[in-house]
């Protein structure tokens, strides 16, 4: 859900350093996905009485990323400057609408596709049963003496040792590409999100798109802001 900071400036104390805090503080926002809504344009009280010189508004994706820009180390020497720049005061306010809906085009659908893609790959990892059966069989010479043509025991503790990997492979990536699509839904771990993306690319055909498709989504710097402690690209 969108978040507003509003900040309502009562004094400028030192026109040249309110100038240098408006840089600072302008980089800072748009590296943590910040915009502006509002900086210091004409306004006019159309009801009760308002004492101040200027006000700003600034939109962030969440409260959560607009904490995490307020106590950034790219935001803490605007904050100091600001302390004898200007005298203001500060709040953060979360908004509705929900997030933005291109985001919600975004996160939405892949992280349905994980949790399809996961059910599936759990279903698929159970394949290489047979293997582990039939092995079985060979040991227990279930087709015939080794005399009469049945393989040793030997090939039959390969098929068992081969099925048993695969299918705990199988159930590996699939909890991976699961955990993937929960992360991803609640907009956390952004990193993890992104390295689980990458391992996916391995499980062709459908891991390999899904992967590569996730990949892309999360190099956008909208869906990154969704994620809390992620820093924007300059």
């Amino acid at each position: 859900m969108p978040a507003y900071v509003v900040s309502e400036v009562s004094e400028v104390v030192d026109a040249a350093k309110m100038e240098e805090y408006r840089t600072l503080a302008q980089a800072a926002i748009e590296r943590y996905g910040g915009r502006y809504i509002v900086r210091g344009g004409v306004w006019e009280a159309i009801e009760g009485e308002w004492a101040l010189e200027r006000v700003v508004v600034v939109e962030f994706p969440t409260v959560e990323q607009a904490k995490v820009w307020y106590h950034s180390p790219e935001y803490a020497k605007a904050l100091e400057i600001s302390r004898v720049a200007l005298k203001r005061r500060m709040l953060v306010a979360e908004g509705v609408g929900g997030k933005p809906a291109e985001v919600r085009s975004y996160l939405k659908p892949l992280a349905i596709a994980h949790f399809v893609v996961a059910g599936l790959g759990y279903c698929i990892s159970f394949l290489p049963i047979l293997h582990i059966v039939l092995g079985i069989c060979f040991v227990l010479n279930a087709f015939g003496s080794q005399a009469s043509g049945n393989p040793p025991a030997f090939f039959g503790w390969m098929f068992i040792i081969a099925g048993t990997f695969g299918i705990l492979f199988g159930l590996l990536l699939s909890t991976c590409i699961l955990v993937a699509g929960l992360l991803l839904r609640r907009r956390k771990h952004y990193w993890v999100c992104f390295a689980l993306a990458c391992a996916e690319c391995v499980i062709t055909p459908f891991g390999t798109i899904l992967g590569v498709l996730t990949i892309v989504a999360l190099t956008n710097d909208s869906v990154k802001a969704e994620f809390p402690g992620v820093r924007m690209a300059n």
